[in-house]
């Protein structure tokens, strides 16, 4: 079969035709087999529901779609095992009736009703027991059901007998919740969060639903006549939620997980819906900057890379290429107020520099390093012990650690198994070892620690964000999927660096806006103008091009302003420029330029307001 993209332009009208009768029109009218609907979400989950354009994606049909942390899998009719990898489905081996997708690991059922259980980078393991259904959290958590439709919850090695009788239950961050054979929904009360419990009872909800999925404050389900619902009002108080929304469309069997809903039609025709909900960081589209970055580190100092021959560069603002500086190392990370960037070479050593500076080296052996804004620097070494720097020498901490990241919402790490773990008392970027580590759900390969906020990426290069992280809260609720691929991220304010596979380097914006959230999809931006010189202070940021024109940053565009200059320096509230014939300028605030008598080939002004310093570069020739 072939694998292609095309887009579809559909009306008000098919919209509407799609909302009483299904799928079935618009597949006949456009050859749409996979359908991929994009909508934007508010907090309150009310039924005033934004919708995209549809894109046709690939022809696979399913009859169970599953989505989690270890990304999107799927049965056909023939129990052959599918997983999304990009925009295609690929084959994996092995044969299931049933399948779902939690943290780390994905569990099935095949034919005979056996149980299997994949780690996120092992094989199919059998485990025992029999079941028709199975569901699995985010939390690893897994419950089933079997031909009896009696209720088992997996407790450590074995299967924990539940009462009641079900036909399909499903676990995640709402708790518990489940369908009997008339249709009948229930709740099992004490299990809202995702606790490793059994509860205590079984709440019936009003309704009457088939399949059902639970999500995060929210449960998906789809009744007898494929009409789709969701759950609204759920939260820690009243995890029962409220009441149930009507959602356009037709589906037979429907999963959801973070702000993804995957589901299947009565043709086995599969669909996706993108859930954007209030709490969230506002993502901007990625923008690719320069190549041959292996890795990349952001902070109060500026952006610095490091390639995969170990050479060193750096990004300056309005610049289209990255410049290389002097030294060698594998690992980078940019420090804050006392003016250090840390980095290890190829053999462990430690070095830091001033931006003026030259490389100094420091005692001890380290294979990554960390810090932070507030220059509070971590590090693990080749063995995965934990190091925090303190004093003029490297304290200990327990643990074992493969990445570890120093930043506002604390200290972060992962270990060789890709768990994930916070520093109990680290929030803050205080300068402390801190009391513990606590394991966090999901699992990554790289992780980096902002301000409220942890990005990191999974053996997959997939990328995701802690949401929810506050200083009540610092290990924050759940990961959110980012669109993207990347094998390495930095993060720092509101700037997320990263490098792929191709050692393309990539930065995003992030935006913490009150009430309203949104998260949006990467693309490619258009390059700046191509500058020798850039400046940047509390007038702005200001370039000269290769041509001498003159511009400045509004937002994310460069504006030509008038006049040539080959240099040029921003201060406080002053800019400062020579041009071609060694003639000085200065600008202040709205007004123009105005000439400066004297002669420089290039000048320097400093920040401070009322007082400015000119480091000059006189002309011998003038």
């Amino acid at each position: 079969k072939q694998w292609y993209q095309r887009r579809v332009a559909i009306t008000a009208g098919d919209i509407n035709q799609f909302l009483i009768s299904g799928s079935k029109d618009l597949e006949m009218k456009f050859g749409v087999v996979l359908l991929i609907l994009t909508v934007s979400w508010e907090a309150s989950y009310s039924a005033n529901i934004q919708l995209s354009g549809w894109t046709h994606i690939s022809q696979k049909d399913l009859k169970r779609v599953t989505v989690g942390q270890l990304g999107i899998w799927g049965v056909d009719k023939n129990d052959v095992i599918y997983y999304r990898q990009g925009s295609e489905w690929k084959t994996y081996p092995g044969r299931l009736m049933d399948i779902s997708v939690g943290g780390s690991q994905i569990w099935g059922v095949n034919s005979r009703h056996y149980i299997y259980k994949r780690q996120h980078n092992g094989g199919w393991s059998h485990v025992g027991g029999r079941l028709v259904q199975i569901s699995v959290s985010n939390n690893d958590h897994v419950w089933g059901v079997n031909s009896g439709q009696n209720i088992y919850r997996r407790n450590g090695n074995s299967w924990q007998h539940i009462g009641g009788k079900l036909t399909v239950v499903s676990v995640g961050d709402a708790g518990v919740w489940g369908v009997n054979s008339a249709g009948n929904i229930y709740y099992r009360v004490g299990t809202y969060g995702d606790p490793n419990s059994a509860g205590s009872s079984w709440v019936q909800i009003s309704g009457k639903l088939k399949w059902i999925s639970v999500g995060r404050n929210v449960v998906f389900g789809v009744n007898a006549n494929d009409d789709i619902f969701y759950r609204a009002g759920i939260n820690d108080e009243n995890p029962k939620g409220t009441h149930w929304v009507r959602v356009g469309g037709k589906l037979s069997q429907i999963d959801v997980d973070g702000n993804s809903v995957w589901g299947r039609n009565s043709a086995y025709k599969v669909f996706n819906l993108h859930i954007s909900c209030k709490g969230e960081p506002a993502l901007s589209s990625w923008v690719q900057y320069g190549t041959k970055i292996a890795r990349v580190a952001v902070g109060k100092l500026g952006i610095y890379g490091v390639s995969g021959s170990n050479d060193i560069f750096t990004w300056k603002a309005g610049s289209t290429a990255w410049s290389q500086i002097s030294g060698k190392l594998k690992d980078i990370s940019v420090g804050g107020t006392k003016i250090k960037i840390w980095g290890v070479n190829s053999a462990d050593s430690i070095y830091y520099k001033t931006l003026t500076g030259n490389w100094v080296l420091v005692a001890g052996k380290l294979k990554q390093i960390s810090v932070s804004g507030k220059d509070h620097v971590w590090g693990v070494n080749s063995a995965d012990n934990i190091y925090r720097r303190s004093g003029n020498g490297w304290r200990n901490i327990a643990g074992k650690l493969k990445c570890v990241s120093v930043g506002e919402a604390g200290v972060w790490g992962v270990n060789s198994g890709d768990y994930i773990y916070y520093r109990t008392g680290t929030y803050g970027d205080v300068d402390g070892d801190g009391s513990g580590w606590k394991n966090i759900p999901g699992r990554l390969k790289w992780i980096s620690s902002g301000k409220d906020v942890v990005f990191g990426v999974n053996v997959h290069d997939h990328i995701y964000y802690r949401a929810g992280i506050t200083k009540a809260n610092p290990i924050g609720t759940h990961w959110v999927r980012v669109g993207g691929a990347l094998r390495y991220v930095d993060t720092y304010e509101n700037q997320v660096w990263g490098a792929n596979v191709h050692q393309n380097a990539y930065k995003l914006s992030i935006t913490f806006t009150p009430g309203r959230q949104r998260v949006s999809r990467w693309t490619h931006q258009t390059p700046p103008p191509k500058f020798k010189r850039v400046s940047t202070g509390g007038a702005g940021v200001w370039g000269v091009d290769t041509s001498n024109k003159i511009y400045y940053r509004s937002g994310n565009l460069w504006v030509n302003y008038p006049g040539s200059l080959v240099d040029i320096s921003v201060g406080g509230s002053h800019i400062w420029g020579v041009n071609s014939n060694g003639n000085i300028y200065m600008k202040v605030g709205s007004g123009g330029w105005t000439q400066i008598s004297g002669a420089l080939k290039q000048v320097s002004v400093s920040q401070k307001r009322k007082k400015y310093r000119l480091r000059l570069c006189v002309d011998t020739t003038a």
